[in-house]
């Protein structure tokens, strides 16, 4: 059954005249009724899907891992660079609220269970 594990934040600093920064977001899932089989077959699909809100980049990775009999789902967000102070706290969390809940809503109806 999927299982929400958590969420991850990297930021990416560039600096010259303007402060830019990068908000990118890592989001991890585990699903314990996938086994090594079906973790292949459930990256095609996922990678075949555009999860796109907006103009960030993502990236799947669906991991099985044989001692622990689980499969890891890691769903990377790059973000672009943006201004410093054009960074709204509220507006990222958000972001990647809608993130969770598209992929979760798309698991759920490809699912290979």
């Amino acid at each position: 059954m999927l299982k929400f594990e958590g969420l991850k934040e990297f930021d990416i600093e560039k600096i010259d005249d303007k402060p830019h920064i990068a908000r990118n977001f890592q989001i991890v899932f585990t699903d314990d009724f996938v086994d090594e089989k079906d973790s292949e077959e459930v990256e095609k699909i996922l990678l075949n899907h555009n999860f796109t809100i907006k103009d960030e980049k993502v990236n799947i990775n669906v991991i099985y891992n044989i001692d622990l009999d689980i499969t890891t789902i890691t769903m990377n967000i790059y973000c672009p660079l943006m201004h410093r102070n054009q960074i709204n706290e509220e507006k990222l969390l958000n972001f990647m609220d809608r993130h969770r809940i598209n992929f979760e809503e798309y698991y759920n109806q490809v699912k290979p269970y």
